[in-house]
């Protein structure tokens, strides 16, 4: 605990130190307690603030309000009142903390959640274009063995069809020594008959 008698005092500690909470009378020389707790807001501090004043008045408590005052308390000031405000100031300031940390936290793991998202989006993409590709691979060598059946097919009518035609030829091949030994003996003997007429023909 910290205690000081001017509101620019306690600005300068509140740049060096950090506290769960701030009682401030409003009548302050130099710096008044509305006048400081106007300041710490405008700098963004958050930190609950109990004003204290001896001559309350409806506009002081406006502005106090006005300003985010956790508290508001009038002289004379009742010791365990007092106790109680700052316990509770205290504990809220903790609380704030805790909400703050928390929130921290949880902006932390949400980060994390994203990343091992993009992580999973990334596998998952990659492993999709790793199937994409397999299937591409696949397709073409399906393609190579239908058109390989193909020509094995054509081979086969072919050497089919050569054997259809080669049987006959075969066989007329096989024959045609015989065939011509047989034209060379007609010939002969048309041309035996042929000298043995032309006698009788004069």
């Amino acid at each position: 605990m910290v205690a000081v008698e001017e509101g620019k005092k306690a600005e300068q500690i509140l740049e060096r130190e950090e506290f769960d909470a701030i009682v401030a009378d409003i009548l302050l020389p130099g710096l008044n307690g509305i006048e400081l707790l106007a300041l710490l807001r405008e700098k963004g501090y958050k930190l609950p603030v109990i004003l204290i004043t001896g001559a309350p008045g409806l506009e002081t408590a406006i502005q106090a309000i006005k300003l985010g005052a956790y508290e508001y308390l009038t002289k004379p000031i009742d010791n365990q009142q007092f106790l109680k405000a700052v316990e509770r100031a205290v504990a809220f300031q903790r609380l704030v903390k805790e909400k703050e940390r928390l929130e921290q936290e949880n902006q932390l793991y949400q980060k994390r959640l994203e990343e091992q998202n993009q992580r999973l989006e990334d596998l998952v993409w990659e492993r999709t274009r790793k199937l994409e590709q397999s299937l591409e691979e696949l397709k073409r060598t399906q393609d190579k063995l239908i058109q390989s059946e193909k020509m094995a097919s054509i081979g086969a009518l072919t050497a089919g069809i050569t054997h259809e035609i080669n049987n006959p030829m075969a066989y007329v091949k096989s024959n045609l020594e015989q065939i011509k030994e047989y034209a060379r003996a007609i010939i002969l003997f048309l041309q035996e008959l042929f000298q043995r007429l032309e006698p009788l023909g004069k």
